[in-house]
């Protein structure tokens, strides 16, 4: 579904918006979608492959990967927490191939977009980061970006300038790589060792690792409840009152201070995440808490119309083309910025209404939604 390119084509204005000015779905632990016969009845958070969360619209992709050697000889595969659950990350069956597959099967004409936030290494060697940013070039070389931090202010660089190609030359779909965006851990020493050298495509997180040129910040910091209520204040919380937070609770993070506030349009250089996740570990699993709790409350928060008191008033830019639709909390016109709506078992719900998102996932749709503004582009 190459909804980003609708938008390249249609929406006026989008190709020149930067990174931190758009709106991208994402899958939590999107690798652990394997049903192994142990060890996933708590950790399983998606359904459907990454080739098929790609299909149906997902951009954004949580990949946290082990090193197996000690069973398989060196290969990757993905986890969640402390269980083995994950798909194979290399191979030509793996993840890597999926991503791949999709890229290579995009039309010349498309311009999409897909990031893979590759962290939470867990059995890596300096070995074995080299050995996985090898399988990545090997899988993705063509599709990569063709910056580096040195040549690019990725989130603050335009939708075009990021995909396009070195020199000039037009631009074409792209993908990615934030190598270690997570928050939660230390610093790899080898990411540390070699960040101003990570190859075109590779980029990480400030202040976490430093490189010399444009740095980049994603700000990720999940609930961690099993209640919707409490979910859905702390990330409202977090979304308007950013700067509360420190910048993570991490040791290395003691200088880092808190986080730039958050503001309607984005804050240059960073991505804030919208973690609609839920925890419930040790009580339930988390397909079945999203699929029965958070994601049927995900219209209460992106709904596509206008709120109620700017219907009353007429007040709305969207008021006299959608006035039926009131049930509104999160406006992209006048709220803080969210660049990536992240949920678990993404397409459990769809999206159900007129225009071209009938029967999208709900977070593909909204995501979709939010990067146009007032007024969808195409015809309802």
């Amino acid at each position: 579904m190459p909804w980003m390119t609708d938008l390249f084509n249609n929406l006026a204005g989008f190709p020149l918006r930067p990174l931190h000015q758009i709106t991208l779905p994402g899958s939590h632990d999107a690798g652990c979608y394997v049903d192994h016969t142990f060890g996933n009845a708590l950790s399983r958070t998606q359904l459907q492959t990454i080739g098929q969360q790609l299909a149906g619209g997902i951009r954004y992709f949580d990949i946290r990967p082990y090193q197996a050697n000690y069973v398989y000889g060196r290969s990757f595969w993905t986890f969640h927490g402390p269980f083995y659950t994950g798909g194979q990350l290399d191979g030509a069956n793996g993840i890597l191939a999926d991503v791949s597959n999709f890229m290579n099967g995009l039309l010349p004409g498309d311009r999409e977009l897909v990031i893979l936030n590759i962290s939470h290494f867990r059995g890596f060697t300096n070995a074995d980061h080299v050995a996985l940013v090898a399988a990545i070039q090997l899988a993705l070389g063509p599709h990569l970006a063709a910056h580096t931090h040195a040549t690019i202010d990725l989130f603050n660089a335009t939708y075009t300038a990021v995909l396009s190609n070195v020199g000039g030359g037009g631009t074409q779909s792209r993908v990615i790589i934030v190598y270690d965006g997570a928050l939660d851990t230390d610093p790899e020493p080898w990411i540390t060792a070699n960040v101003n050298a990570l190859p075109a495509g590779f980029f990480t997180v400030s202040p976490k690792y430093n490189p010399l040129a444009n740095p980049i910040r994603i700000f990720d910091q999940y609930a961690n409840t099993a209640v919707l209520a409490t979910l859905r204040n702390d990330q409202i919380t977090k979304l308007n009152q950013r700067n509360n937070y420190p910048y993570s609770g991490r040791p290395w993070a003691a200088l880092a201070g808190n986080w730039a506030a958050n503001a309607v349009g984005g804050v240059p250089g960073t991505l804030h995440l919208f973690s609609w996740t839920l925890t419930p570990q040790p009580y339930t699993d988390p397909i079945t808490a999203a699929a029965s709790t958070s994601n049927p409350a995900l219209p209460n928060v992106f709904s596509v119309g206008v709120r109620v008191a700017d219907a009353a008033a007429n007040t709305h830019p969207c008021a006299g083309v959608q006035a039926a639709w009131v049930a509104w909390n999160y406006d992209p016109l006048a709220d803080n910025m969210i660049n990536i709506l992240y949920v678990d078992h993404y397409a459990s719900h769809v999206y159900t209404g007129p225009g071209p998102l009938n029967g999208v996932a709900m977070p593909v749709a909204f995501a979709a939604r939010l990067n146009a503004g007032p007024i969808w582009p195409m015809t309802w």
